[in-house]
């Protein structure tokens, strides 16, 4: 092989004009072809290509014509060509093929190849391939998929370090040789952070830490004040690096693209961005990639602010409940408890933690009537309230109100008891009733003295003026 790349035999050379092979003829049909095309001798050499293969590759026609694979593309990738180009010379059948091929400006484009064999009348066998570029379909497959797994990542519950992380990862994979960092935005002081650990340079990095936001300052202060993507391919030459260009330069980052992170109210939360080690222009999936991993920071910057709030909520609400001096349990649609506040573990000593999800009907001690009558009210969502029951707790007799109310409004939503421990009232109650029968009664004894003494009254006046009148005679 390597005899036949380094040939200068004149027999090499006129095969790229065998007179049995009409070029003029092939050339005309082949350059109507938008797709790339390109001929091989047997000696792995191009013949003929059309303009679709020297724009695709990079490369004029004259420095094609005569050479192989080897004398533009890496090896390893000039080896795996030149065994199909063998092997469809060799078998004489046709091969379509995915591979990987570096063009000039270095861009690794993934291609599908068909080969197939043209035999003139004289016997002489060309090879005939066809490249239709699918970069774009399988690498949008492939992040695809990526993006999907970062979605379950935050759907899972994943914490926000860790999902930025992973979105740091994707960028960096799907757009070959780049950095990517992402800066959050302190509202107060207007600056930009690095809170995220990412793969610049700790001297760089050390640098943008604190990145002001205002026009002219970067790439990333400058997305972040004109809420606008901004994408600088050439930091040394460009105004807006000038303060820290030798830093950048320094540390081999020479192209910075940066997207402005946006949340649902449409301000600023921070900015998305990469960086190269080489000058760099964007594509269309380039930055539709660098769009996308911004909006999923934002997604999971304030799924986590969501979160924390509920969080926040959740506590509020428990520690509301738990306030509360009545008994305060909610249960879902099956009687299966779903709250149980701290009066309802003082009062029937069960703790929260053993009652949650456990039937009504195993830690409220009611009689079988009573929970019939409140399993009834849960399935038919209906309300129910009792007054003054008559209880037994801790072997000590009580008195319960208890009623029971259904909550939100899907079938399967549950309900919420609430019982109220009313044994002193009861008593205060009996109380009051007895010292007002007693209070009758004294009455009643102060009428019947009274209705007593005021015939007695008149009997003594009666035997006082008899005795009077005795004593005169």
């Amino acid at each position: 092989m390597v005899d036949v790349l380094n040939s200068n035999n004149s027999d090499d050379l006129q095969l790229l004009s065998c007179p049995s092979f009409d070029t003029d003829f092939f050339s005309l049909v082949i350059e109507s072809i938008t797709d790339p095309i390109f001929v091989k001798n047997q000696r792995h050499l191009w013949v003929l290509v059309n303009q679709a293969f020297c724009d695709f590759v990079g490369y004029r026609r004259d420095e094609l014509l005569g050479k192989s694979d080897f004398d533009f593309f890496p090896a390893e990738q000039a080896e795996i060509f030149w065994g199909k180009d063998t092997q469809v010379f060799d078998n004489e059948e046709d091969n379509i093929n995915e591979e990987t091929l570096t063009t000039e400006d270095g861009r690794l484009s993934i291609i599908s190849t068909k080969k197939s064999i043209l035999t003139h009348r004289d016997g002489s066998k060309f090879l005939v391939g066809i490249i239709r570029e699918i970069t774009n379909s399988s690498r949008r497959e492939r992040y695809q998929e990526q993006l999907t797994r970062l979605l379950q990542r935050l759907v899972l519950g994943a914490n926000q370090e860790e999902l930025l992380k992973v979105a740091l990862n994707v960028a960096e994979e799907e757009i070959p040789g780049s950095i990517a960092t992402i800066l959050f935005l302190n509202k107060k002081t207007q600056r930009l952070n690095q809170v995220i650990p990412s793969r610049l340079a700790d001297e760089f990095s050390r640098v943008i830490d604190g990145t002001p936001v205002r026009e002219g300052m970067g790439s990333c202060g400058e997305a972040a004040f004109t809420c606008q993507r901004v994408v600088i391919e050439d930091i040394e030459t460009h105004p807006n690096w000038q303060r820290v260009k030798d830093v950048a330069l320094r540390n081999n980052h020479r192209a910075c693209w940066s997207q402005p992170v946006f949340n649902f109210a449409g301000a600023v939360e921070g900015t998305f961005a990469l960086y190269f080690s080489h000058k760099k222009s964007p594509d269309p999936f380039d930055l539709e990639i660098l769009e996308n991993l911004a909006q999923f920071t934002a997604i999971t910057i304030e799924h986590q602010r969501i979160e924390r709030e509920t969080h926040q909520l959740r506590i509020l609400m428990s520690d509301m409940i738990d306030a509360m001096p009545s008994i305060l349990i909610a249960v879902d649609h099956q009687g299966r408890v779903l709250q149980w506040n701290s009066e309802a573990e003082k009062i029937t000593r069960v703790s929260a933690v053993d009652a949650r999800g456990r039937e009504l009907g195993s830690v409220l001690m009611l009689s079988a009537d009573q929970l019939e009558s409140i399993y009834l009210a849960i399935d038919e969502r209906t309300s129910l309230s009792w007054s003054r029951i008559a209880h037994c707790w801790d072997d000590e007799s009580r008195w319960l109100d208890l009623s029971i109310y259904p909550i939100g409004g899907s079938s399967h939503a549950g309900s919420v008891l609430r019982i109220d421990d009313v044994t002193d009232q009861v008593r205060i109650e009996q109380m009051m009733v007895q010292t007002e029968k007693i209070h009758s009664l004294g009455g009643l004894a102060a009428g019947m003295a009274h209705e007593i003494n005021n015939p007695l009254a008149t009997i003594l006046q009666s035997v006082q003026v008899l005795k009077n009148r005795l004593n005169k005679t």
